[in-house]
């Protein structure tokens, strides 16, 4: 039988064990809260029907059931495998860095990050922030399984890193590395992270992240809003829709990016409209719905990656030069956290009043039955910056 990790107010632990507990059954185990008033977790043998069924039953015994959710798997919304880009005729900088002729965008602000771990790039140097221990360097850090291929999220992190930037290449980006190559974590493991970085003091906090979560908001999540200061702006990803065949499954809520209190990423494409002028529409993988507060393009966006060279390079197995091309609502969600940063820069606001000016003033729209969402545009990459000091990895 299934073992199931289930996330419950600390107040309630010993009385949800009373119920769970079983002489038949491997025992019930509760695992410490990480900081005060966090939620706890109870490892329990069996699945999530089977605990909800039990407490439901206890509700005649007790009088009244506390509520219990699944510590659920989170993962990171990314439509397709990423492309190396390094020949591609794209501009790019030479170097991306804290400081920055001509372009002061971001310069004092922070963006936190809870991501894959950081995968190296000296053009992240000087504006990435990240653990020893959470900094991929060499090739098995990369290739973990050792088949010759990069592990398929590996770079994420660091692609985020690049796009959020590209906006405001005077920032700080900090990267809370808990979500695995695979981009898997667990939602108690991405709050813990986000409060962590909350408390550093950043400005924005972006989660290209998240989980369908059966349609339930999670309860990690919930005190993760109650945790973090509401002038941080949490920045999340829309998710993207999953493939069915050839079509895609229909538009359901993501969470955090469907919480009240969390800013929402969608991905959209322009198209030319019947008077010639540009349309926006969802890009055909973004999720979207009356709760998206903001579209942004995600695809085939080119940024930041590592490098990685196969020893039986292939079409499908091709190497990596430090740049990628990759779509999802993952990387729109990093465009707006930097352009939230770029924002205050400019016009000297919180990130709260950034992030309603790019709400306000968009002058460009997707127009979904009955709503109206505002489109981030995307700044082109800089040529030809320096970097004034080396990055150092550490926190």
């Amino acid at each position: 039988m299934s073992r199931t990790r289930l996330i419950v107010e600390q107040r309630y632990v010993d009385h949800v064990k009373s119920i769970l507990d079983d002489p038949d059954r491997e025992r019930t185990t509760v695992e410490p809260a990480s900081r005060m008033n966090a939620p706890a977790c109870i490892v329990f043998d069996g699945d999530h029907a089977d605990a909800v069924g039990r407490l439901d039953g206890s509700v005649a015994t007790f009088g009244w059931r506390p509520e219990v959710d699944v510590d659920h798997d989170l993962d990171v919304p990314v439509d397709g495998q990423p492309q190396d880009s390094a020949a591609a005729d794209r501009p790019r900088p030479i170097r991306i860095a804290a400081s920055l002729e001509g372009n002061t965008d971001g310069e004092g602000l922070t963006a936190g990050c809870v991501d894959t771990s950081v995968a190296f790039n000296d053009l992240l140097f000087g504006a990435v922030a990240a653990s020893p221990g959470e900094v991929l360097f060499d090739r098995e850090d990369l290739d973990g399984d050792g088949d010759d291929r990069p592990d398929r999220q590996a770079g994420h992190a660091t692609f985020v890193a690049g796009l959020i930037l590209r906006e405001a290449p005077a920032a700080t980006v900090r990267v809370e590395g808990v979500l695995d190559n695979s981009g898997h974590a667990l939602t108690s493991q991405a709050v813990d992270a986000a409060i962590r970085l909350a408390e550093q003091k950043v400005h924005v906090l972006n989660l290209s992240l998240g989980t369908h979560a059966h349609g339930e908001v999670p309860l990690g999540f919930r005190h993760m809003l109650r945790e973090i200061n509401p002038e941080i702006v949490i920045v999340a990803a829309a998710g993207n829709l999953k493939r069915v065949g050839s079509a895609f499954a229909a538009p359901a809520p993501f969470f955090p990016a469907s919480l009240d209190g969390v800013l929402s990423v969608g991905a959209a494409v322009p198209t030319e409209g019947d008077a010639g002028d540009d349309r926006w529409v969802p890009a055909e993988y973004s999720n979207h719905g009356p709760w998206i507060d903001l579209f942004a393009y995600g695809t085939r966006l080119v940024s930041t990656f590592f490098t990685f060279q196969p020893d039986r390079p292939t079409a499908d197995n091709p190497p990596f030069r430090g740049w990628a091309e990759w779509s999802g609502t993952s990387f729109a969600t990093a465009t707006v956290t930097g352009k939230i940063l770029a924002t205050m820069s400019r016009m000297h606001l919180t990130a709260r009043e950034a992030a309603d000016y790019l709400r306000r003033d968009a002058d460009r729209h997707v127009d979904l039955d009955g709503y109206r969402v505002p489109v981030v545009t995307q700044q082109q990459w800089l040529g030809g910056l320096k970097v004034p000091y080396p990055l150092e990895w550490t926190r």
